[in-house]
């Protein structure tokens, strides 16, 4: 029975077959129905189906089957536990894909210290957590604590598994792009550049090779290579539509690579397209509680202003400022996206002490978030900008 559930899990998450993955949970829950309750085979099967519906981008149903398999299993009343703490670590990445980042990172947090006391720190299991963890402080915009999350992750795979494992290459691409949001680029080239000669032909796990180029894509961008950005993203778009789906995130993120490399060769209107089409994409996964997603519309808002449509233009940045209070963290855009609210309420002229308002709630979010930096800026914008 148990290999039954196994194999659902495989079926449905490792060979993305969600509709005959959920077939085999309703066999083997039939099965069960036959024999002496099984609380940790039901919670299996419970996890099984949430990888099922997570690959089926219903994450509604995921979330809520990974919740029924952990409340079983902690009727167990076992302290550290293998499976309670996987299922702790799916469910916080739904959380963090949901943007409940606090609650994620309680979950992760309560996962990896059971892991750790289970397996040590040093074990791969761990690492893979580690890697969740510099994922979740993407989520909350904090590049300085990834970098140091995915490196955790990198020296343990390193050390098992050597330097051309999936996994180990996945944790340097990663940092990589963690050093990119810091703008540390001459470092993120550097790296790069390292690991594609250790890599020699390249990597062999398909989703690596996917990562590879979106990494080369924003590197080049970053470098203010416009035109080989655009040719590396849309390679990778193009496989990874092919080896997953349209409606996935890496897709969405992908495709929000391309869009920013065509508003670097002034094309607005084709960044318009991308852009648009990224965010929709976003909202079919129910993921606009996150950054990334707020990042589509602001290249949205970009291209609006360089086509000369200001009240689109407002009504996107309005809906841009809408998505970000709905996340935690990421002051950086939340600054940004007030400021850049304010001044188009302010070029409109028929709302300037809403203007005023909004950016004054900028400074307060600097000041409350203790960055200084941030603060200035929107001190500078309100000393500029005085009502009659």
């Amino acid at each position: 029975m148990q290999a039954l559930a196994t194999q659902t899990s495989v079926v449905g998450w490792r060979l993305e077959r969600p509709a005959e993955a959920l077939a085999l949970a309703n066999v083997a829950r039939g099965l069960l129905a036959r024999v002496p309750k099984d609380v940790r085979l039901e919670a299996l099967l419970d996890e099984a189906e949430g990888d099922a519906r997570w690959v089926a981008a219903d994450n509604t149903a995921s979330l809520a089957a990974y919740q029924r398999a952990l409340d079983g299993l902690l009727t167990l009343h076992i302290a550290d536990d293998a499976d309670v703490s996987r299922v702790r670590g799916a469910i916080a990445w739904l959380l963090m894909e949901q943007g409940a980042l606090g609650a994620a990172r309680r979950e992760f947090g309560l996962a990896m210290q059971s892991r750790e006391r289970l397996l040590g720190a040093g074990h791969p299991l761990s690492a893979s957590l580690w890697s969740n963890v510099g994922e979740l402080d993407l989520a909350f915009g904090d590049f300085a604590a990834a970098v140091a999350s995915f490196e955790n992750a990198f020296a343990v795979y390193l050390r098992v598994k050597g330097p051309t494992a999936s996994s180990t290459v996945g944790m340097e691409l990663l940092t990589i792009r963690s050093l990119l949001g810091l703008s540390r680029l001459p470092e993120a080239v550097r790296r790069l550049s390292s690991l594609e000669q250790t890599l020699g032909a390249g990597p062999d796990a398909p989703s690596t090779q996917l990562t590879l180029r979106q990494v080369r894509a924003e590197v080049a961008l970053a470098s203010g290579q416009g035109r080989e950005a655009i040719g590396l993203a849309a390679e990778a778009l193009r496989r990874c539509e092919e080896a997953l789906r349209p409606v996935h995130l890496e897709c969405a993120f992908t495709e929000l690579t391309l869009a920013r490399a065509h508003l670097a060769a002034a094309d607005a209107e084709r960044t318009l397209t991308l852009a648009t089409d990224s965010a929709h994409r976003f909202e079919q996964l129910s993921a606009t509680r996150t950054r990334k997603y707020s990042e589509a519309l602001v290249v949205k808002v970009d291209a609006l202003k360089a086509l000369a449509r200001p009240a689109d233009a407002l009504a996107a940045t309005e809906q841009l400022v809408t998505a970000l209070s709905a996340i935690e963290g990421n002051t950086d855009l939340k600054v940004s996206a007030g400021l850049r609210l304010a001044e188009a309420h302010w070029k409109g002229a028929a709302d300037r002490p809403r203007a005023i308002t909004v950016a004054e709630r900028a400074l307060e979010l600097a000041t409350e978030a203790q960055r200084p930096e941030l603060a200035a800026e929107a001190t500078t914008w309100l000393s500029t900008h005085h009502l009659p």
